[in-house]
């Protein structure tokens, strides 16, 4: 069973029918032009970013590591109602304190489009900076190294 990851305004819940509405409406919009992930691969996959008490859907956020990579990644698709002060910083980094905890991971790697200027702005909030040395899977991605939750 896939586990939950709250923190006091946020849940990250496996996603289900009950957000079919919100990712309709995500998936139809610019913001989704930029999703590379997957459900579930190595006891790791996306969580739905939900709000704690309204259960409102702020996006996916998770892992993606397949076959052939050589890092694991930190992704994160979310809707205009994430824009708030916060939360986007809030769900990734309790997702990514998790695989430390549970795997031992010490940095994540964060690929993402170069003209993906919020993804991009957050990955640097985050303290992560452009790892010049890692493989890009392609040519318009950057990758941002992400540090493990000490660095926070």
């Amino acid at each position: 069973m896939t586990q939950m990851l709250a923190t006091d305004p946020l849940k990250n819940a496996p996603t289900g029918p009950q957000q079919a509405e919100a990712f309709t409406g995500f998936y139809a919009s610019d913001r989704a032009r930029f999703f590379i992930g997957h459900w579930m691969l190595k006891r790791v996959g996306m969580w739905s970013a939900r709000d704690r008490s309204s259960n409102g859907f702020y996006g996916l956020i998770g892992y993606w590591f397949p076959e052939g990579r050589q890092e694991h990644q930190l992704g994160w698709f979310m809707t205009k109602r994430a824009e708030a002060p916060g939360i986007v910083f809030e769900a990734t980094i309790e997702v990514r304190n998790d695989p430390d905890r549970r795997f031992g991971w010490k940095t994540l790697i964060g690929y993402i489009h170069s003209k993906n200027i919020r993804s991009r702005a957050m990955a640097e909030r985050q303290g992560g900076p452009v790892d010049q040395s890692a493989v890009e899977p392609r040519p318009s991605m950057l990758a941002y190294r992400l540090p493990g939750p000490e660095a926070i």
